[in-house]
C-alpha cells in the first residue's frame, strides 16, 4: 500500500518537511485567542495610484464622480478567514467574489489589517456594511485592482504561551537574522490537508476523486453547484469554483515546493540565495514528483505554470522578543508569501489553540 504521507522519489515525507534541521525545543502553543496573533500588511502608498482623501457618509456624489474606478479599503478582521471574510463582503454588494482583489490571505485565529479592493461604485452599499468580524475603512481610490504579493510585507505581534512551567529557550535572533530561515508553505496553506491533495488529483487526471474529495474539503462544501452536480465539469461555470480550483492547484504546488527544498536540504544542495520556481509542471520536480506531463485542457487556464520564483531561505526584519509570564512576544517584519509560524519554529515546537493542535 502507497504510504500517504510520501513524496514522490525524495524520501521525504510530510511529517519531515519542516523539521529538517531543527533539535528538540521547547512545546509551545500559538492563537490561544486571535489577539495573541496579530498580523498588518506593510504597504508603501508613494507606489500606489491612490488618491487619499476623506469620505464622508453624507457625500455619495464623489463615488459617482469615480465610476470606473476602484476603491481601496483597509480591512480588519478578528477569527475569520480571510476569504470568508471577502465572501460575505460580496455578499452584501451583491457582486461576485472575483471583483474584489487583495494582496493575499491573512490567518484566520488571528486579528489582521490588509488592504481589500471593491469596485467604486459598490461603495454605496457599503456604507450600511456592518460585521462583528470584520470592519472597513475607507483609504483611497486606485485605477488597478491589488494583486497577490503586491505589498511589502507583513508585520507581526505574537504571543506564544508555554506548555511547560518553568521552562526557557534560547532563543539565537542574532542566527536568524544572519542566517534566516527555510521558507516552507506553513501549514495554514495546506487547510488540513485535501486542498493540495484535490490540486494533485486533478492535475494526474483523478477527476473522480478529486471531485469527491472537494465535497467535503471546508473552501468547496459550502457551494451549492458542488453538492447538487453530478460532474465536476459542470462545476466550472461557476466563478468561486472556478477561484477554489485555481487555490487547489496553487496548494498543490506549495506542496510541491515544501517537498522538494526538504530534498534538498537533506542532500546539502540548499543555497542561501537560491530562488526556486513552483509550478507544477517542471524538470525541477522529478524528484520529488513524477506525475503525468499532460493537462486537461479543462485545466490549462487555472494551472499558473510560469508560476514567480521563491527565496529557499527567508531573512526577518526587526526581530525582537521579550519573556512574558508563561510565555514570549515576538514583533517582526517578513516577506509576502513567508509564514510567520515557519519563523517560530526555529525556537519552538509549535502546537495551536485552542484544541492544542500541532502546527508544525
Amino acid at each position: 500500500m502507497k504510504d500517504e504521507n510520501h513524496v514522490g522519489n525524495g524520501d521525504v515525507s510530510l511529517d519531515e518537511m519542516g523539521r529538517i534541521l531543527r533539535t528538540d525545543r521547547l512545546s509551545t502553543t500559538i492563537k490561544v485567542e486571535p489577539k495573541d496573533f496579530v498580523v498588518r500588511e506593510v504597504v508603501e502608498c508613494r507606489g500606489e495610484p491612490m488618491v487619499l482623501k476623506p469620505f464622508f457618509a453624507n457625500d455619495l456624489r464623489c463615488v459617482d464622480r469615480l465610476s470606473g474606478m476602484f476603491s481601496i479599503l483597509d480591512m480588519t478582521k478578528v477569527d475569520i478567514e480571510s476569504g470568508r471574510a471577502i465572501k460575505i463582503i460580496a455578499d452584501h454588494c451583491k457582486v461576485s467574489v472575483q471583483y474584489i482583489s487583495a494582496y493575499g490571505k491573512k490567518d484566520a485565529r488571528a486579528q489582521t489589517v490588509q488592504r481589500i479592493c471593491v469596485p467604486t461604485e459598490v461603495m454605496s452599499k457599503l456604507l450600511s456594511f456592518d460585521h462583528d468580524n470584520i470592519f472597513l475603512s475607507w483609504v483611497g481610490t486606485a485605477r488597478q485592482s491589488l494583486r497577490i504579493g503586491g505589498h511589502l510585507g507583513n508585520y507581526f505581534e505574537i504571543i506564544t504561551h508555554n506548555n511547560s512551567v518553568g521552562c526557557t529557550v534560547d532563543i539565537d535572533t542574532p542566527r536568524v537574522h544572519r542566517e534566516g530561515f527555510m521558507n516552507y508553505f506553513g501549514p495554514q496553506r495546506f487547510g488540513g490537508g485535501s486542498g493540495y491533495e484535490i490540486g494533485q488529483a486533478l492535475v494526474e487526471g483523478r477527476n473522480e476523486q478529486a471531485f469527491n474529495l472537494m465535497k467535503k474539503n471546508f473552501f468547496y462544501k459550502d457551494l451549492s453547484i458542488v453538492q447538487q452536480s453530478s460532474d465536476l465539469f459542470t462545476c466550472f461555470k461557476n466563478a468561486e469554483f472556478r477561484s477554489n480550483v485555481r487555490f487547489s492547484l496553487q496548494q498543490f504546488q506549495s506542496y510541491l515546493f515544501n517537498a522538494l527544498i526538504s530534498h534538498l536540504t537533506l542532500s546539502g544542495k540548499v543555497s542561501q540565495e537560491q530562488h526556486l520556481w513552483t509550478p507544477a509542471r517542471t524538470s525541477e520536480y522529478s524528484d520529488v514528483w513524477n506525475g503525468p506531463q499532460k493537462l486537461d485542457k479543462g485545466l490549462k487556464g487555472l494551472l499558473p505554470v510560469r508560476g514567480r520564483p521563491r527565496a529557499t531561505r527567508v531573512f526577518p526584519k526587526d526581530l525582537a522578543y521579550k519573556k512574558l509570564c508563561g510565555g514570549y512576544k515576538f514583533v517582526f517584519q517578513l516577506p509576502p508569501g513567508a509564514f510567520a509560524t515557519q519563523l517560530l519554529s526555529e525556537f519552538f515546537d509549535l502546537h495551536q489553540g485552542p484544541h492544542h493542535r500541532k502546527v508544525a
